[in-house]
Parts: structure tokens; C-alpha cells; sequence
């Protein structure tokens, strides 16, 4: 019998790029299922059974292969699922190991293979592509090929004892787009990488053929493809009309616009800042003590999603264990706060510095306890989309622990 062992929705995007990803198990045998989650949105995922085809060929002189659509409905798609280990994780092993010779060795290998396929040409700043990116003023120097996908990136490299697999190819155009931006996504977004020194980073741009010159201009062209994925919507609206509750709706222009974060080292308070920003960063050196760190993300209730959360002992990363939290409820890595002054409490180690990334994605809005009343009510009825239905799935949300206990409060 088929089940859902795991389910990740982007939700975080314009409505015609709402897709769920889930991992199926039927009798042991995993698979990967991508489903729009609305009708606006088929056209993006079908797609895909048929880039996977032209990306196999691209990259078979690279030496990389690519997962296989195995089957396809009419607003989904159903793909191999590909054992071993994933590029990002080999690479951010290494960092964690400071065996930066390793590092720069596996960097090398992977450039190598990815830059000496002959399918590669020199980048023409073509009108579709401005029409994402805008018209930077990018180098000359640049390679693309002749279909691009933007998820051709560390994280969707899965390495095994048959070789190199890209994973996902969701995002993918007819038209050039550098290839020295597609690596810079994989380093924009690697909270490993962002903690390195100058140096190193330099070095590991060098290997992948980014340019210090290029570097901005890439920063500038992720923001403006963040842009043209996400556009202005409304995500808690989109949220009520898939459960079908008649509830007041978020006002997502309301309130509070300033936000005041805060952490402890054990009771001695390290952090005091109030920001505009719905965007922090938290990297502070602290004197080993075996005290644990206590975030205040807010002073306000809400929504926060944790990107990173990293501890270093002389250099050496590791990720931060979450050992207490007043959140309501967890979906991934997003965390639900109906009460003021959300906390997460972070075991320490003895770590000299640490690093902490987050957004905040909705805050002071007195209808929190609604929408996760409303999230809660959604999964106690096992509420399917109809792909799931068709094969017998029971699960919508992969809902943190804490939610057995939220119905109590």
C-alpha cells in the first residue's frame, strides 16, 4: 500500500507556482510526487516530464544524470527517487571538518566536469532573460546553455556508487541563462559557505568561475527571480480557500511594522535590536559557556521561518539543536506563535560563535490562534488533495510533535 512518508509545500510563491513535494513508499519502494496544488498551476509541473528528457541529454557529457518522470497525471508528476548523498551535505561536511583541501578538491572535480561540456556557449543577454532578471551589466566571460535550470544547484545534486544525479528541474527555461549564477545560488543560500572567511570564500568563487565583478549583479538577479516566483500574494487567503473555512482572513498589511528581537546567553542578555527588516541575522563570538541560548525572534505573536542555525567550536559547524519553544505548531521550518514573545532555546556545546538566520512572515495579528485552529482542523479530517486521494495518502502537512497538544491549550 502507498503512503506519504513526507510532504514539503511551497507555499511561499504566485498561485500558478503552488506546488507540494511529497516522498511515496509502496511496499519499501520510494518515489518522489510533485503536484500542483492548484489548476492555475499544471502547466508549471507537466512540464517537467518532458524537461527531464532534454536535461538528461544536456548533461550526459558531463557525466550527470537526471531522476526520471516515471508517470504522470493530469496535474502531477511522479519521479524515481534517487538514493545517497546530497552535493550540499558533502559539501558542508567539509567545511564543518575544516578540511578546506578536500574541499577545494571536490569544488574542482565537480567545476571541471560541469564547465568542460561543449554544449556550453558563450551567454547572450537576450530579451527573455531581461524580462526576469532586468539588464544587468554583466562580463563577457560568461557560459550558459541553450535551456537553463535555475535548480541545477548543490542541494538537488545527489552523489552515489553510480554517479552524479540532478534531482529537481523545476525551474527551467528556454533561454540562456549564465551558469556562473545558477553555482552563485548554490553559495547565496549555504549558511556553511556565508560563515567561511574571505579568503576561503574567494577561493571557492575562483573554482566556479564567479567573478568578483559578477557577484553583485547575481545578488541582484536571485532578488529579481525571488520576485517573479513569489510576486504579491496573499498566502494566508489561499490557505483558507484550500480548507474551506468561513473565518476572518489575515489582514497581511496590518499589524505591527517594527520588530524587537533579543537572545540570552543563560540569563545574561548578548542581543537587544529592534529592526525594519523581516529578514534577520544573528553571527555573534561568545565566550564558551555551557549556558543555553535563548532567542526572543519577537515580542509579538506569529509566523517565523527558521532558515539556519548553526554553532562553531574552533571552527568546526554544526547545526543547533532546538531544546524548548513556545510555538504552537511547526510545519517544516515554519513555526506558528499564538502567544507574544516567541522563544527558541538552543542547546550550546561550548560554541565560540553562532549563527542564526529567520524571516518573519507574519506578525502581531490578533487571528493567529484561528489559522492554526484552522491548519489543525485540516489535518484531524485528513484533508487530501486529490492526487493523494488517488493513491491512498492520509497525510496533508508533516505537523511537528506539538501538535497533539495544541487542541488542549
Amino acid at each position: 500500500m502507498r503512503k506519504v512518508i513526507y510532504t514539503k509545500y511551497s507555499n511561499q510563491r504566485k498561485k500558478e507556482y503552488k506546488i507540494s513535494t511529497s516522498i511515496i513508499s509502496d511496499d519499501g519502494l520510494r518515489s518522489v510526487i510533485k503536484q500542483a496544488i492548484y489548476d492555475e498551476g499544471r502547466g508549471h509541473v507537466l512540464k517537467m516530464a518532458k524537461t527531464g528528457e532534454y536535461l538528461a541529454e544536456l548533461y550526459a557529457e558531463s557525466g550527470f544524470h537526471v531522476a526520471k518522470c516515471i508517470e504522470m497525471t493530469d496535474k502531477a508528476i511522479e519521479m524515481e527517487f534517487v538514493e545517497g548523498e546530497t552535493l550540499e551535505k558533502i559539501f558542508n561536511d567539509y567545511i564543518s571538518n575544516a578540511e578546506f583541501d578536500k574541499l577545494f578538491e571536490f569544488i574542482k572535480n565537480f567545476s571541471d566536469k560541469l564547465y568542460s561540456n561543449s554544449k556550453l556557449k558563450n551567454f547572450n543577454n537576450n530579451p527573455l532573460f531581461q524580462n526576469i532578471f532586468g539588464n544587468v551589466g554583466l562580463s563577457d566571460t560568461l557560459k550558459a546553455f541553450d535551456i537553463s535550470n535555475l535548480d541545477m544547484i548543490f542541494s538537488n545534486f545527489i552523489c552515489n556508487n553510480s554517479g552524479m544525479y540532478v534531482i529537481d528541474y523545476e525551474w527551467v527555461f528556454d533561454f540562456q541563462i549564465p551558469i556562473e549564477f545558477i553555482m552563485f545560488r548554490s553559495l547565496f543560500h549555504n549558511a556553511f559557505f556565508q560563515g567561511l572567511d574571505n579568503e576561503i570564500k574567494d577561493k571557492i568563487y575562483g573554482l566556479l568561475n564567479i567573478t568578483k565583478s559578477d557577484r553583485p549583479f547575481f545578488e541582484q538577479m536571485e532578488y529579481a527571480f525571488q520576485e517573479y516566483v513569489k510576486g504579491e500574494n496573499n498566502d494566508f487567503a489561499e490557505i483558507y480557500e484550500r480548507i474551506g473555512q468561513n473565518v476572518e482572513l489575515f489582514d497581511s498589511k496590518g499589524g505591527s511594522k517594527a520588530y524587537n528581537y533579543s537572545m540570552y546567553l543563560g540569563k545574561e542578555k548578548i542581543i537587544s535590536k529592534k529592526t525594519i527588516q523581516s529578514e534577520i541575522k544573528i553571527d555573534i563570538n561568545c565566550d564558551k559557556s555551557n549556558d543555553d541560548f535563548k532567542l526572543y525572534l519577537n515580542d509579538k505573536n506569529g509566523i517565523y521561518k527558521l532558515s539556519y542555525a548553526i554553532g562553531s567550536i574552533n571552527g568546526v559547524k554544526e547545526q543547533l539543536k532546538i531544546i524548548d519553544s513556545n510555538c504552537s505548531l511547526d510545519i517544516i521550518d515554519d513555526y506558528y506563535f499564538t502567544d507574544n514573545n516567541p522563544f527558541m532555546v538552543f542547546g550550546n556545546k561550548g560554541y565560540d560563535a553562532i549563527y542564526i538566520g529567520y524571516s518573519i512572515l507574519e506578525s502581531d495579528n490578533r487571528l493567529m490562534r484561528n489559522l492554526v485552529d484552522a491548519l489543525i482542523r485540516e489535518h484531524n479530517q485528513a484533508v487530501e488533495l486529490s492526487f493523494y486521494n488517488k493513491i491512498g495518502a492520509n497525510n496533508l502537512y508533516k505537523i511537528g510533535e506539538k501538535i497533539k497538544g495544541v487542541s488542549k491549550k
